[in-house]
């Protein structure tokens, strides 16, 4: 117990550093905000396929997850004037909006 417990800890705060000192890349970069923002089905998707379960989870919360954890990468991306006065790129806010589109189709076959 106590060496799963600190491989956890271990594994949480060096995950936190390297976000905190790469913060402006995880943050701004565009294939950044696609790899990270898409990954959020994927361990359903995994989950559903080793299980050969067609059951997953509703429509209505696979929907909601990805708008509530979309919803800031694609108004940083889209609004042109964000509270964080961010350049905009539409262009990523459109390919976000389409990659999450695409797992959601995926999830629900």
């Amino acid at each position: 117990m106590r060496r799963r417990l600190t491989t956890f800890y271990m594994i949480f705060y060096l995950s936190s550093f390297v976000f905190i000192a790469f913060q402006n890349w995880f943050l701004y970069s565009p294939e950044a905000l696609l790899i990270f923002n898409a990954t959020l089905l994927i361990p359903q998707i995994a989950k559903n396929f080793a299980n050969r379960s067609r059951r997953g989870p509703t429509f209505q919360l696979a929907l909601s997850l990805c708008a509530v954890q979309s919803f800031m990468p694609i108004y940083l991306c889209m609004c042109p004037s964000n509270f964080m006065e961010h350049e905009t790129d539409p262009i990523t806010g459109i390919y976000a909006v389409l990659v999450m589109g695409a797992s959601l189709l995926v999830l629900m076959r």
